[in-house]
């Protein structure tokens, strides 16, 4: 009787054993998965994307921005943490959607800024308002003057 009572024992150790790690695997998944969700955004696809060219200034906001870049490029590379911080909070809770050089279909000519400046280089921010593009901000520098003026609450939509 002592060897069956040892062997339901093992069976009973070795039960508990697997339920106490698929229970810490089930814990350690859905950990990752609310980290995932309500974490840091820190890439540009953690935020809503511009796909189609034609769609640029179609979004459901009054007010929103269009950030155009590229992965390979420089100068995006040198503001992307502060962007990314911007997209998340800013002082106009102005929405920034996402537009990849190379990731974004259609017919680019039909962004154009002032004077009719093709949307040529990245980084480039454009501002809309009621579906109307009021800003058209090129270069990093100008980027971040443009990210330090609606944090000051010195910038107005014209």
């Amino acid at each position: 009787m002592a060897k069956g009572k040892s062997k339901q024992t093992s069976d009973n150790f070795m039960r508990n054993v697997v339920i106490v790690f698929g229970s810490i695997m089930v814990i350690m998944i859905v950990a990752l998965i609310i980290a995932n969700i309500f974490g840091p955004k820190t890439k540009y696809s953690d935020f809503d994307a511009v796909t189609n060219y034609a769609l640029v200034d179609n979004q459901v906001e009054d007010v929103y921005g269009v950030y155009f870049y590229s992965e390979t490029c420089g100068a995006c590379n040198s503001i992307k943490a502060r962007l990314i911080a911007f997209a998340d909070s800013n002082e106009m809770d102005l929405k920034i959607y996402m537009m990849d050089a190379y990731g974004t279909s259609g017919d680019r000519s039909l962004i154009t800024g002032p004077g009719g400046v093709g949307l040529t280089s990245t980084p480039t921010m454009l501002i809309f308002k009621d579906g109307l593009m009021v800003d058209f901000i090129v270069n990093a520098d100008n980027i971040t003057d443009f990210f330090d003026e609606v944090e000051a609450g010195s910038y107005t939509l014209d």
